[in-house]
């Protein structure tokens, strides 16, 4: 029998991590979770009849000899829990973002390798249907030469007005370290994370700063210290390029657009909904390749962890991926920051 800990017992956990593993093809126990919050955790463990409860994460590791653990705690907390599964010997999946900083992503990452261990990050958005298809047509060489992706996650007012969302030091950043992330990550992925050559970013904070309620609540701007939009333009050895748009607050139509656009020499694509294009503008989608239902991608990326601890093949963020991601957005936030293009050739 797998054994399993949760470190943090906020929504994430309750709504993704426990359900997953509860319903995974194999026997897997969630034997313990541990929480600051302890009179909460106690409540999420009654919930899920999970028997023992922590509020000290080592002493959970020194009363438990634990396979696997998820980490679903603060941002700012990801770099010590992970280093404290991976010394206990355990495969580890956490929260995105992977840290705060890239030296943080790098030296879990290295931890990793060195106890041989599994460190995956739950960037859940790679297991929909019409990424996989995408992937799959990429690869097979349908589209040419891939040599531009536009990525998009916005909100028109979206503003988490709860938690710590908007707080710089737990979060380390703002919409692009949030929601950003994923369509970030996406687009690398469908790129196989190519090697980036240079990033050129912007962030703002103005709509944040004036405060106001909006579809996730009221939020304060005295105590808003992250970036509510972030723009970047991401440019790699290979010749191929990423736009990068991503917002918790920005005066636009819809109320929320996820997307990716992209191009190829012989191919284009959108991805919500699933359409592709031809050069002659001729709409492509047939039958083998239109989605049909929508997946509960957060259960399966983590059914894709549990696969990839058991030897089988998947398709979950690595570690080594993670590291990539993590010195990309620390990039975009220097660049913004400096008002300067970077040169990526740092950080390797």
């Amino acid at each position: 029998m797998i054994r399993v800990g949760i470190i943090g017992s906020g929504n994430v956990a309750q709504t993704q991590h426990i359900p997953a593993y509860r319903a995974y093809k194999q026997p897997v126990e969630i034997v313990a979770i541990a929480g600051r919050d302890e009179e909460r955790t106690r409540k999420v463990a009654d919930q899920f009849q999970i028997q023992d409860v922590y509020n000290d994460v080592p002493q959970m590791f020194l009363n438990h000899k634990l396979d696997i653990v998820s980490v679903c705690s603060p941002n700012n907390l990801h770099y010590t829990h992970v280093m404290q599964s991976l010394n206990a010997n355990c495969h580890v999946l956490c929260e995105k973002p992977p840290a705060i900083n890239y030296e943080q992503a790098k030296e879990m990452m290295l931890k990793a390798k060195e106890a041989n261990r599994i460190l995956s990050y739950n960037l859940c958005y790679r297991q929909l249907k019409e990424v996989e298809i995408l992937k799959e047509l990429i690869e097979n060489g349908e589209f040419g030469k891939v040599y531009h992706i536009k990525a998009s996650f916005l909100r028109r007012r979206g503003i988490p007005g709860w938690g710590q969302f908007t707080n710089k030091e737990i979060q380390g950043g703002g919409a692009l370290m949030d929601i950003g992330i994923h369509v970030l990550d996406l687009a690398l992925f469908l790129l196989n994370y190519s090697t980036v050559k240079s990033v050129l970013g912007n962030t703002y904070d103005h709509i944040g700063k004036i405060g106001g309620f909006g579809l996730m609540g009221e939020w304060n701007p005295e105590t808003f210290s992250v970036e509510d939009s972030c723009f970047a333009q991401i440019s790699f050895k290979d010749n191929c390029s990423v736009s990068l748009e991503t917002s918790f607050a920005l005066n636009m139509e819809p109320t929320k657009i996820f997307n990716l656009e992209i191009y190829g020499s012989k191919m284009g694509a959108q991805l919500q909904p699933l359409k592709l294009f031809s050069a002659n503008d001729k709409e492509l989608i047939d039958r083998d390749h239109s989605v049909h239902e929508q997946l509960n991608h957060q259960e399966k990326n983590i059914h894709c962890f549990l696969d990839g601890c058991f030897g089988e093949k998947n398709t979950v963020c690595t570690s080594e991926e993670g590291v990539k991601l993590q010195a990309l957005i620390e990039s975009i936030y220097k660049s913004a920051q400096t008002k300067t293009a970077i040169n990526f050739d740092r950080f390797f």
